[in-house]
């Protein structure tokens, strides 16, 4: 298991995404999102985790502590703060 903060991911899942990653056809076209399966193919172990873990937030309902930590910045515009 992998552990990121108290969260942790199986192996078997991290595997998963990993083959079908690496066993895409190089030479195909590109998605409907514009990247080619050549891009997919080759950041595989780079891109891997962050699926595992939203599909772990999907399934169980609850997301990592450190998400829900943020820093707030309000920006000043000449129609007032957004």
């Amino acid at each position: 298991m992998v552990l990121l903060a108290v969260w942790t991911v199986s192996f078997s899942q991290l595997t998963l995404y990993l083959c079908t990653l690496t066993a895409l056809n190089g030479n195909s076209s590109a998605g409907p999102d514009g990247l080619p399966a050549v891009f997919f193919k080759q950041t595989a172990y780079s891109v891997v985790y962050p699926p595992c873990v939203v599909n772990m937030c999907l399934q169980t309902g609850e997301m990592p502590s450190i998400w829900r930590s943020a820093i707030v910045t309000y920006t000043c515009l000449q129609n007032g703060f957004t």
